[in-house]
């Protein structure tokens, strides 16, 4: 089998994804079906890992191959964890395909040296040389076992805000491999803990999982998850803390790097929005993922690490995720991945989120679909506490509303049922009757599938434009009566801003809507080629994220492209209190409106 002939199949199910059927591409990675057979007297190849024994969270191994008689461009290298599994039972962590010899001379990789890094996932792991492609592979060579002199160390550090109304707490959740006498210490002073919080620990299993790959070809144990919930602090108080097992000593390897967050509180905001972002291995290995080539979402890592220079240059009060958190559709794996990628910010920003296709849908739910990978929302739940009642660890009721600064967020769950009378419909109006416009000038609504669109999507019952129909129809009047000034919304890999738009037509009266599914996964090329007339921006030529201030008078927007940090677009809603309702807003718009810039994007960075 030739390699472009595997490869343009991989493409083809990357294709099938963007239309909306989502095959997984490591569907094409079939079970090991044995391992290659030798003539009598040939050892076969070897297959040695260095170092064999790795620190902390992870490292870097070199792993080396030699002595394989008949090697082809077909072949690859796989990570498996834990070291018992084998390519007979489980997807591979990540993978490399051996390099492409020169000139067709497969002589060239009969040996090689290939880099890995690998995390540290609370067990040992194990690397296998395959041949014969992805569909039918055999075992060449199984290398010696990579693993850790601690498994207990806390990875997937982060921050949400507990409270819906702007108390002072704060919950702080990790993961380990087990526990004794879990343990938050937090103090004000560096290094000087004088408090502790209670801890709530658990895991869930592959058999909560809805469907394959989830149930077991991406399955690894998600270890033991904690959460704890600091109450009584100081409003803008700088709290540093520290998470550990008391029961397993003071070994400080065993306790997370000392962090610190500010506790909640009134007055002026910077917020950090964005959607679809995903993940990607850091050493350039190759895993599951719908976009290039099965290389993860590249762009996430330097969305990443733009998140983290804004933090340098002043704390948001939060981090708000519309959506698509990981893509790891099945694959276990990249929900710790995540963690680490994004913990920079998440252990010291509250890093709110909310549930998209990727991390709920199935054929059994409310939207039928396997967007998720079996996953149905099991791994969000209970990775990612929200406040009530997205509390529960399950992924049935993920609306919730929080309060940060002046601005009063409201989050929805575009797919579960919002239809009139249903639970979530009901539980929307009746937030919005009841915010407070004293405390929270500002409505920020939040979901994942947008009302407003500019997609040519139209084809299925779950498509761009009959979703947003059915959002408008069923949401709109709603949202317009409860004074909501802003909408934020993702799914649609692009940037988007529409007018205070009502009915489809711009005018006083409204919600001004921002798409801003822009920070990881590939970008989409399907707008009209005539935009529709309430959109003001649209850019699928940016990655990069949405950076909010709020005062009580006023709400910014900026469009930050995450390559050069460049400002693509603004808008400024305005106010004065008291606010009359509903608001007549008056939009400042900086930089080009309509009609929407038309760019294609140039070549993926790497």
């Amino acid at each position: 089998r030739c390699a472009w002939m595997l490869w343009a199949g991989l493409l083809l199910l990357a294709a099938a994804c963007h239309a909306h059927t989502y095959v997984h591409p490591l569907s094409a990675f079939g079970p090991a079906i044995g391992v290659r057979q030798r003539p009598p007297g040939s050892p076969g190849p070897f297959l040695v890992v260095s170092p064999s024994t790795l620190s902390g969270s992870g490292g870097y191994v070199n792993v080396t191959w030699g002595d394989y008689l008949y090697p082809s461009a077909v072949d690859w290298i796989g990570l498996f964890c834990p070291a018992s599994e084998t390519p007979y039972t489980r997807g591979p962590i990540k993978f490399r395909w051996l390099p492409m010899p020169p000139a067709n001379n497969l002589s060239a990789i009969s040996k090689g040296t290939i880099s890995f890094h690998v995390q540290n996932l609370r067990t040992d792991c194990r690397f296998y040389l395959m041949s014969n492609g992805a569909q039918y592979p055999l075992i060449e060579a199984e290398s010696n076992v990579v693993s850790f002199p601690q498994y207990n160390i806390p990875s997937g550090v982060h921050l949400a805000l507990a409270a819906s109304n702007g108390e002072p707490s704060m919950r702080v959740s990790w993961t380990t491999k087990d526990s004794v006498r879990p343990l938050v210490r937090y103090g004000t002073q560096r290094g000087e803990y004088t408090s502790t919080a209670e801890v709530t620990s658990w895991t869930y299993t592959a058999s909560e999982m809805a469907a394959e790959p989830a149930r077991s070809r991406g399955w690894i144990d998600p270890g033991t998850l904690h959460t704890a919930v600091l109450t009584d602090l100081q409003p803008n108080s700088e709290y540093f803390y520290t998470v550990g097992d008391a029961g397993l000593g003071d070994d400080p390897a065993l306790w997370s790097p000392e962090a610190s967050f500010l506790a909640p509180a009134p007055g002026p905001v910077k917020i950090l929005a964005f959607g679809d972002m995903g993940t990607a291995p850091i050493d350039g290995a190759n895993q599951h993922s719908f976009d290039y080539g099965n290389r993860g979402e590249i762009n996430a890592l330097n969305t990443s690490r733009r998140l983290a220079w804004e933090l340098q240059q002043g704390r948001p009060a939060v981090v708000m995720h519309v959506g698509d958190i990981s893509y790891a559709v099945g694959y276990e794996f990249e929900w710790d991945q995540f963690g680490e990628q994004v913990r920079t910010v998440a252990e010291r920003v509250p890093w709110m989120t909310l549930v998209g296709n990727h991390e709920l849908l199935t054929p059994h739910t409310y939207i039928a679909g396997t967007d998720s990978g079996g996953e149905g929302g099991v791994p969000y739940a209970n990775r990612f506490i929200m406040p009530a009642p997205a509390d529960t660890k399950r992924p049935d009721t993920p609306w919730y509303t929080y309060r940060v600064g002046p601005v009063r967020f409201i989050i929805m769950c575009t797919e579960l049922n919002f239809l009139r009378g249903s639970p979530q419909h009901t539980w929307i109006s009746a937030t919005l009757q009841a915010v407070d416009r004293a405390a929270t000038p500002w409505i920020v609504f939040a979901g994942h599938r947008p009302m407003y669109i500019d997609s040519t999507s139209n084809d299925t019952s779950h498509s761009d434009q009959v979703m947003a129909a059915l959002l408008r129809a069923e949401l709109e009047d709603v949202l317009v009566a409860g004074g909501v000034d802003l909408a934020l919304w993702g799914h649609h890999h692009s940037y988007q801003r529409t007018c205070v738009v009502r009915g489809q037509e711009c005018g006083p009266i409204g919600i001004t809507h921002i798409v801003a599914g822009t920070a990881g996964f590939d970008l989409r090329k399907n707008f009209y080629p005539t935009p529709p007339p309430y959109m003001r921006q649209a850019f699928n030529t940016y990655w990069g994220y949405l950076r909010i201030f709020a005062t009580d008078t006023r709400l910014t927007v900026e469009f930050v492209n995450d390559e050069d940090l460049a400002v693509k677009d603004t808008v400024e809603l305005t106010k004065t209190p008291p606010r009359s309702h509903p608001t007549m807003r008056r939009p400042i718009e900086r930089g080009p409106i309509r009609p929407p810039v038309r760019q294609a994007r140039g070549p993926a960075r790497p």
